[in-house]
């Protein structure tokens, strides 16, 4: 169901490899970055039938999952920042729109470059569509342990069947 497209440390140079063909990431080089220690990236089949998906359907039935909704309750306990469904349906996701502690950093027509940060810590979040697999990865500038890394990569693949679910809605 899943292709991982890349791993943390042992695959590195594989990550390295994928992320770098993406356009965004090339440009902003927020996912790459050399003190990056943590970068994922996953990816799940999508046919298209009758739809076509874009990036921006991704982005939004991502953050409206009903999943990622759970970390916005907590995110929005924790830095008191908060959104509804309607804004993120209402957002294009263009460079320089905010969604929660998140930051639309670059985009092209199938990716979604995007920085978070709150209190000192920070990271990147990534979005693709291209040849009927949804994409998205995740960058922190931290090393992150076996058990965390574990956790982190069942929740991404998780967040990103959710995000499939809700767009066959």
């Amino acid at each position: 169901m899943y292709k991982i497209l890349g791993a943390f440390s042992i695959a590195s140079a594989t990550v390295a490899y994928i992320l770098s063909r993406s356009k965004l990431i090339d440009a902003e080089g927020m996912l790459d970055r050399q003190e990056s220690e943590y970068k994922d990236s996953f990816a799940i089949p999508f046919a298209q039938k009758d739809t076509k998906v874009d990036v921006l359907k991704l982005v939004q039935a991502f953050y409206t999952s009903p999943l990622f909704k759970l970390e916005r309750f907590i995110i929005k306990i924790i830095a008191d920042v908060k959104t509804s469904d309607e804004q993120i349906k209402k957002s294009n996701f263009n460079v320089g729109d905010e969604v929660l502690i998140w930051k639309v950093v670059n985009r092209t027509q199938d990716e979604v470059l995007l920085h978070w940060s709150y209190k000192g810590f920070e990271g990147s979040t990534w979005f693709k569509v291209n040849n009927g697999e949804l994409k998205f990865g995740s960058g922190l500038p931290i090393k992150v342990g076996f058990v965390s890394t574990a956790l982190h990569q069942i929740y991404s693949r998780l967040l990103l069947f959710g995000a499939k679910r809700n767009l066959n809605k």
